[in-house]
């Protein structure tokens, strides 16, 4: 696909075929794509866990989500279960860390250009993604439960895999609503 096709054809998938694992090659080209994001001073302030064969770890971090829901009252649990159920259905999830504890706002820059170049790199080898922020709620368990140390901070998680659905394309604001030329 050239890069207008992958842009446009990029969607947020939330049924895959969690039968069809993705295999490595092709998931080390997406992540490697990801490295290639600008970042701050280039700063490269991402780490990956990469949960795929190890189904269990995959399953728990979906249940730490929902049980952390279960103490929370200001939270509808609809999103947080919805999201907790693609996590165990996607064959393959990325947490991505922030490894740096300085400057936050260029970090979490950084951190989005990596996620953006995964998910458009995922979609160009014919792969869906989902990126996931709902595990805000308990970031500091998730990291705990994969064992990674400080500095590092849960920033997002990427499920990824082949998809079962086809969703329409969602709604864009026109450039006259968000834009001002001078």
């Amino acid at each position: 696909m050239d890069f207008e096709q992958v842009v446009s054809a990029r969607r947020s998938i939330r049924k895959f075929d969690e039968n069809k694992k993705i295999d490595l090659a092709t998931l080390e080209k997406i992540l490697t794509h990801g490295t290639l994001a600008p970042s701050s001073k280039n700063r490269q302030p991402w780490y990956f866990v990469i949960l795929q064969d190890d189904v269990l770890t995959k399953n728990k971090i979906a249940d730490i989500m929902t049980t952390k829901l279960a103490t929370l009252s200001d939270i509808g649990p609809n999103s947080i279960e919805n999201t907790a159920k693609i996590i165990k259905n996607a064959p393959c999830c990325v947490a991505v860390f922030e490894t740096f504890d300085i400057f936050p706002n260029s970090i979490k820059q950084s951190i989005g250009a990596c996620i953006e170049n995964i998910c458009l790199s995922a979609t160009n080898y014919g792969i869906g993604s989902l990126w996931i922020c709902d595990m805000d709620i308990c970031p500091d368990e998730i990291k705990a439960h994969l064992k990674v140390t400080e500095p590092y901070k849960l920033a997002a998680l990427v499920a990824l895999g082949y998809a079962l659905e086809t969703p329409y394309a969602r709604p864009r604001k026109s450039l006259n609503e968000i834009c001002k030329f001078k």
